[in-house]
Parts: structure tokens; sequence; C-alpha cells
């Protein structure tokens, strides 16, 4: 029986995020984990790019009075151009493709797609598609903003690694928000801004390496997240038990943690 991402994970004591990225050949991985990963995993029978069996695919269908068409949800494993092949070998009138980790790389292999696409989640300004995006720098200064209204001057970023437009975005509008701040914070926010891994164990690390500068810490932080695909959702979840291990196993206070 072939086994699964999770029983690699527990086998290795490891979270599930960190052996996803790994599998998906992802950044914020170590060399030496990914290794022991993708080996523990071929002796299990897991696949790289497939860390479950694919779903099928299935169709939701509205009354006809509404003028609303059919609705085909395709899952299939993670692999790109497996799923090129899948999309067209259906017959639809669109696609619609969530895009929130995908590059430009990725997007140009897009045009083999037969049918019309709308992005979700992303935004390629040179793509021939329709893109749909948060407003992820407005965001991240609301955020801001409301932590100043609480009374907070010294506001840090917790910055993932992984590297996205939605997470430079939201740390734009957190520097951008900043200048509100009384000229001294304000200046410094950016030394505030902490870098930290996609594994919990990274997270704890980086953190830890943050705290060793001695520097005054933040009464506030704003982390790096998302709700719309749950990869990412995964690892800001480990990136956040890091950071909170990393506050237990020292003699800090946590600061208070708001998401835009």
């Amino acid at each position: 029986m072939r086994g699964t991402a999770k029983q690699v994970a527990q086998a290795l004591g490891v979270s599930a995020a960190t052996v996803s990225l790994a599998l998906r050949g992802k950044p914020g991985v170590s060399d030496a984990v990914r290794k022991k990963i993708l080996e523990t995993a071929a002796a299990m029978g897991v696949s790289a790019h497939a860390e479950g069996p694919a779903a099928p695919a299935r169709s939701l269908q509205w009354s006809p009075d509404t003028g609303v068409p059919a609705v085909r949800i395709l899952s299939v494993r993670r692999d790109m151009e497996e799923q090129l092949r899948s999309i067209n070998s259906f017959s639809c009138d669109g696609v619609i493709l969530l895009a929130t980790e995908m590059r430009l790389g990725d997007v140009e292999k897009l045009r083999t797609i037969r049918h019309p696409i709308v992005l979700l989640d992303n935004f390629f300004p040179t793509a021939p598609y329709d893109c749909i995006s948060i407003d992820n720098a407005s965001g991240a200064s609301k955020a801001v903003q409301y932590l100043i209204r609480m009374g907070h001057t010294r506001i840090g970023y917790l910055h993932s690694k992984i590297d996205i437009r939605n997470f430079r975005e939201r740390k734009n509008g957190y520097l951008s928000a900043c200048r509100l701040l009384p000229a001294l914070e304000g200046r410094d926010a950016a030394k505030r801004i902490v870098s930290v891994g996609a594994t919990t164990e990274g997270a704890y690390q980086d953190m830890c390496a943050y705290l060793e500068k001695g520097l005054v810490l933040p009464t506030a932080f704003l982390r790096t997240t998302t709700g719309s695909l749950w990869v990412v959702a995964r690892h800001c979840s480990d990136m956040l038990f890091g950071f909170r291990r990393m506050c237990r196993s020292s003699a800090s206070t946590t600061p208070a943690c708001v998401r835009p």
C-alpha cells in the first residue's frame, strides 16, 4: 500500500507543510531536509508532485433559469504539464485558474490552453489574460493603521522567505503605512522586518537569530498570510508556530500578532 505525505511527515518528525514544499520542489526547505524527505517518500511510494491520488473532476449544476453555466471543478496532481493536458481535455467555455504561486514563466506555459483564462489572486501586466487580485498593499497598510490607533508605535513585520507577489505587496504596504509613525519609529520600520522560513523549524531558527541581535522587540507584528491557497495557508501556520515556539523558549514577551 502506498504511503501518504502525512505519513512521511510523521516518520521524519517534520510538518506536513514541509513535506509538501519538498515534494513540489518549492523553496523554504534546507537541502539536507529535502533530501531526507525525498528519500523517505520514495521508500514509502509517495511520488514528488503527487501527495495523494488525484480527485475526480465533478460538475456543479445550476438551474437553467439563472443563466449561469455549469462549472466543472478539476482536481489534478500538481505537475504543470499534467494540469495543462487535463484542462485541454475538457470541453468548456473558459478556465478560472488560481495563480497565487505562479511565476511569469508558468503563465507563459498557459498559451497552450485553448480556452479563455481568468487568473485569480495574482497579476501579470504583460500577460494576455484578465486577472483578479487582492489589494495586498492596502490591506497591510490598514492593519498598520489599526495598530497605530491601538497605541502601537514599534510595529514589526514577519515576512515570508517564499517570494510571491502577494507577500511583496504586503511588505510594501507595511512600509508605506509606517511613514505615519513618529520620525524615529518610521525610519526604523525596515529594521523590524523579519524574514522567516516556510517551516516551523525554519521560522524558529530565524526568529532566534533575530533575538540574538539584541534589538528592542516590536510591541506588535503583522505577518504574511493568505486565505486563498491551502499550501500557503499551511506554510503561514508553520511560520507562526515557529514564532510562538521562539517566544516560549526565550525570556521575551510575545508581541501581538495581526494579519491583514
